[in-house]
């Protein structure tokens, strides 16, 4: 039985080299995966907001831990939005 529950939530992504590489990394993968989503990356901190099922999400978890191979990702943290913040 799949994971059908919708959840908003924030990835918090840590290490080097994310910046512009990481950001069409991730958006790329919000689209792929039919999530709603927006996307703030710098040098070595990028922000993910996502809206989508569960089980989606959480694959985009595991995708931004791999990472594109320009980027070395050391952490990603998932925090959950109980208020849906707007993602525009």
């Amino acid at each position: 039985m799949r994971d059908e529950r919708i959840i908003a939530a924030r990835l918090e992504v840590r290490g080097s080299g994310l910046g512009a590489v990481f950001r069409g990394f991730a958006e790329d993968r919000l689209r792929r995966y039919g999530l709603e989503g927006a996307v703030s990356a710098g040098a070595t901190r990028a922000e993910i907001r996502v809206r989508g099922p569960a089980a989606l999400v959480d694959m985009l978890e595991v995708a931004c831990l791999l990472g594109p191979a320009q980027s070395l990702v050391e952490s990603c943290a998932v925090v959950p939005d109980p208020h849906g913040t707007p993602l525009a």
